[in-house]
């Protein structure tokens, strides 16, 4: 089954099909977009002045507009465009064609670029295709990029990517990857934060070269570099999502210290550092501990699980000698070193606004953790918001509307209290 949207012009307009599907996508979320647009004269209507549904025209997959399936035009178009049908399981693709909105995500993305590192010798950065999400955009960047070179950066503020652009009187919010390090996920959001700016922080590392020293101080103080360079100055509306909002904290204590003024920390789902997860025996931690990383790899490489183990113990070795990760390793490496950094790290009390959103289902490992998710005593004006669902769903489609709903109805609330001015 798939989405098809009827449209009728009004008066003598022609409609094109793709501007109107450019235009749906800043607005729906990815798995609500028609996978074809039809135009019609009119919509055909019962006697009792319905739409007959019956009688619209079914659709026709050689009917789809000839400009959104334009073919490749040359070998390196054609080659990614069979990536993408193996990847994606669409066939055909077009140069219009846009990653998300086939279906992409961010372990297809991982697996697209270490093809395209093996196939065309480049290393690009991920983060590169919400600057470049068509097929022909993505070849370009690979005919400009020469063989074996470092990642062109997603924009000036390296690390800083921008989900999107909103209008200037409404919130510019800026979130913080997950353990991940990738910012994927926000990428469905941009249909239920209309007007808002959304700027997504991925790991530094994403490039591949790691920092196994990197505290939680030193990351926030690199962010905050980054951030500046976007918004010179505060009010700054801050946020991280899972392991992310702990680096948001410190941003925002290290801002304030700057005597910048912090609007609102979002902390979505993140857990005081302090709290661990808690296995049901010992036998069970020990086994998470060694298979964890060997199932991670397993599924972005394909390997069985003795292989995994053997690229573990050579991705250690390659951090250990600055030597660049290749793309479908560091997912795994990034988690890793991220949770060594958080562990080591205990928040400073704060007076700012804190909003905490949380996963209405808790995992079992984490029941322990209370109500605050262990930041009581922590935060002075801490506010708490509950989402249906757990810590995944939190933060992708459909479950990320009720998060909007929740942060926009909190943010008008919170901003708009009378608070006296923190001592820095």
């Amino acid at each position: 089954q798939q989405i098809v949207g009827y449209c009728v012009a009004c008066g003598a307009r022609a409609l094109e099909p793709r501007r109107i599907r450019d235009q749906l996508a800043d607005k729906l979320p990815t798995h609500m977009m028609p996978a074809q647009i039809m135009v019609l004269p009119e919509i055909p209507l019962t006697p009792n002045g319905k739409i007959d549904y019956a009688a619209l025209p079914a659709p026709n997959a050689a009917a789809v507009d000839s400009e959104r399936h334009r073919p490749p035009r040359d070998a390196v178009e054609q080659q990614l465009a069979q990536m993408w049908q193996q990847l994606l399981s669409v066939d055909p693709v077009g140069l219009d064609d846009n990653f998300f909105r086939l279906g992409g995500h961010s372990i297809l993305a991982v697996q697209l670029f270490s093809q395209m590192r093996k196939e065309f010798g480049v290393d690009l950065n991920i983060g590169l295709l919400f600057r470049y999400p068509t097929l022909a955009e993505l070849a370009a960047v690979i005919k400009e990029t020469p063989v074996a070179s470092a990642a062109p950066v997603v924009n000036d503020a390296e690390n800083l990517v921008c989900i999107q652009r909103g209008h200037a009187q409404q919130p510019a919010f800026f979130c913080v990857h997950g353990a991940g390090g990738h910012v994927m996920f926000m990428q469905e959001w941009k249909a239920y934060f209309t007007g808002w700016s959304i700027w997504g922080f991925e790991s530094l590392h994403v490039d591949g070269y790691f920092d196994a020293e990197a505290t939680v101080e030193k990351i926030a103080a690199a962010y905050i570099q980054n951030l500046r360079k976007v918004q010179p100055q505060g009010p700054y509306f801050l946020g991280g999502y899972s392991g992310g909002g702990v680096l948001a904290y410190e941003m925002a204590q290290q801002l304030q210290a700057d005597g910048e003024e912090i609007e609102l920390l979002v902390l979505l789902d993140t857990y005081h550092p302090t709290i661990r997860s808690i296995p049901s025996d010992w036998s069970t931690r020990v086994k998470r501990l060694v298979q964890q990383p060997m199932k991670t790899l397993g599924r972005l490489t394909g390997d069985n699980v003795l292989d995994p183990l053997r690229h573990w113990y050579l991705l250690n070795r390659y951090v250990k000698r600055n030597v660049r990760v290749p793309i479908e390793y560091r997912e795994p490496l990034l988690a890793h070193f991220f949770v060594q950094a958080k562990r080591q790290y205990t928040p400073k009390p704060t007076k700012l606004p804190v909003l905490l959103v949380r996963s209405q289902e808790v995992a079992p490992t984490y029941q322990h953790a209370g109500p605050l998710l262990g930041w009581d005593g922590v935060i002075d004006e801490l506010h708490v918001a509950e989402v249906p669902g757990n810590h995944f769903t939190l933060v992708k489609a459909p479950g990320v509307q009720l998060l909007a709903e929740k942060l926009k109805e909190a943010h008008q609330q919170i901003v708009a209290m009378p608070r006296r001015k923190t001592e820095h």
